[in-house]
């Protein structure tokens, strides 16, 4: 299936181009999203690192930070030099269910807590769904990781999970690290 995708592509690539060109200067919300992910890729391969570059807001953290939760995150198979590669950066509660006109759903969109390593494969696949399982695991695993560096974050993200947990009929249940 993934050579026919890829044959389809070159295929429809002139097409594509030009129709993500003229959505990209037409369509704000379009191209702040586009922008948003460009910086955020930019920033964990090491470009743009100054600290006043707007990455940094809209990830809401350093990028040592997101790359310690990256990594954090990652399979036995994944490494910072394999990202593009073997896994893609992720937003768990992908774009396009979040109000981009409300700064509370932009803080939350593009925060490193909404981001989470995912191989490419699976992430192509996934697209802009909601995947539960993906969030019950993430959720989890945001908790063990907030446990370890004694953090906490803003309740409203969790309640944002839960709801689309709620949603598909599965609620969000957490287990505390032992010790909490």
């Amino acid at each position: 299936m993934t050579e026919l995708q890829a044959q389809w592509y070159q295929r429809n690539k002139p097409k594509r181009n030009a129709e993500f060109n003229a959505r990209y200067h037409t369509d704000p919300e379009f191209r702040f999203k586009q922008l948003c992910k460009r910086r955020i890729q930019a920033a964990l391969h090491g470009k743009h690192l100054q600290k006043s570059d707007k990455t940094v807001k809209y990830i809401n953290c350093s990028i040592p930070w997101l790359i310690q939760w990256f990594q954090f995150c990652f399979s036995p198979e994944m490494t910072l030099e394999n990202h593009g590669n073997y896994w893609h950066m992720d937003h768990v509660i992908p774009i396009n269910h979040w109000d981009l006109n409300d700064p509370v759903h932009v803080l939350h969109c593009f925060s490193w807590y909404n981001l989470s390593p995912l191989p490419g494969n699976e992430n192509l696949a996934k697209h802009d769904t909601i995947d539960t399982e993906q969030i019950q695991r993430h959720v989890q695993k945001l908790v063990d990781f907030l446990y370890l560096w004694n953090v906490h974050l803003p309740h409203d993200y969790f309640d944002f999970c839960a709801r689309h947990l709620r949603i598909a009929g599965k609620p969000l249940e957490l287990y505390l690290p032992l010790g909490q």
